[in-house]
């Protein structure tokens, strides 16, 4: 009796340790099966003349430059009239940006090839769906780790509202892990995909006949030096055009014909940029969208207008390049910088 008494109590034993280990098993497959998040943020642009979205987004952007100490910010009464030139910009444009368009499909390029990944999309600015809004949503979802790709070229103002914004929401006093990737600058497809568009462009006309304008954003000093900590707009863009610079001197350009210029805020702006290689005898001279990851009102407009704009022999032919919309290699660079943060949560 004593010894059935003992083979009981042994067996009870083991199925008491059997299960726990089974809810212990359970509640690892549990955290290792925890939904993870990839949350990717476009710039934002309305895809049609929508003056209540730009003026909004306007007026805020205007109180930030006033509040940073930029001067000779545009005063309320100009509204009307900085209202009608980005209708006329809209109008030559065909009168749709195609940027949240592009957005979209470089997001679901981007999804395709992370299964079992929630990949959603959301914008800064002018456009919804924020990506604040999707990021609670997100949590609400059931996802408590998340990664985030700002969808732009180089650790800028913006980049640095994006994480004030994130912060703001408290996500991770929520249990919420956020793990925030690096923009395009840190990838080489960043690099290779301007080479290899500047390369086609230049066809079959020697390459020392070339000129090569590389149109970078821009950003007042008075940004620069008010957000030391966020932004690296200036010294990555300068970081970025000296290495396209490089790799097509490898293929035979010169590197006197080639220079930086700006859309905005920064000198040279383009048409002196465009001016400069004007005056080098060369036979053509492409204007390449160095920060312009899709096609919008800066990259159909602002720069073709700028860049055509220069003073320079019309027998120099000017070819103006798109933004890199859905190019393969920048759908790779995303999904790399995608992946690089996601292993951070893992």
């Amino acid at each position: 009796m004593k010894v059935k008494k003992l083979i009981s109590v042994m067996l009870a034993v083991v199925m008491i340790i059997g299960f726990g280990m089974t809810r212990l098993t359970m509640a690892a497959e549990a955290v290792t099966k925890e939904k993870i998040g990839l949350l990717m943020i476009g710039h934002g642009e309305p895809e049609t003349f929508d003056e209540k979205a730009w003026s909004e987004g306007l007026h805020e952007m205007f109180k930030e430059f006033r509040e940073s100490g930029m001067e000779e910010v545009p005063p309320d009464d100009a509204f009307p009239m900085i209202m009608e030139e980005i209708k006329q910009k809209y109008e030559k444009i065909g009168g749709r940006s195609r940027h949240a368009e592009f957005t979209r499909k470089e997001v679901a390029a981007v999804a395709k090839q992370l299964p079992g990944i929630d990949v959603r999309l959301g914008f800064n600015e002018f456009i919804g769906p924020s990506f604040t809004d999707i990021a609670e949503q997100m949590v609400k979802d059931g996802i408590k780790k998340l990664a985030v790709i700002v969808m732009l070229v180089t650790d800028s103002t913006h980049t640095g509202e994006v994480r004030n914004k994130l912060n703001a929401l408290g996500l991770e006093k929520r249990g919420v892990k956020i793990v925030m990737g690096h923009p395009l600058f840190y990838r080489p497809e960043t690099v290779q995909l301007q080479v290899q568009e500047i390369i086609k462009a230049a066809g079959k006309i020697p390459y020392d006949q070339v000129g090569v304008v590389l149109a970078c954003h821009g950003e007042p000093d008075v940004w620069t030096n008010a957000n030391r900590d966020n932004t690296r707009c200036k010294e990555q863009e300068l970081a970025l055009v000296a290495c396209i610079k490089k790799g097509l001197l490898e293929k035979g350009f010169v590197w006197d014909n080639m220079v930086q210029g700006f859309n905005e805020f920064t000198k040279p702006e383009l048409p002196a940029a465009v001016e400069k290689l004007g005056e080098r005898n060369l036979k053509r001279v492409i204007v390449q969208p160095a920060f312009g990851t899709t096609d919008g009102t800066h990259i159909s407009y602002d720069i073709p207008t700028k860049s055509r704009s220069a003073l320079v022999d019309p027998s120099v032919e000017l070819i103006v390049l798109p933004g890199w919309n859905e190019n393969p290699l920048l759908i790779k660079a995303y999904l790399e910088l995608a992946k690089d943060a996601i292993k951070q949560l893992k």
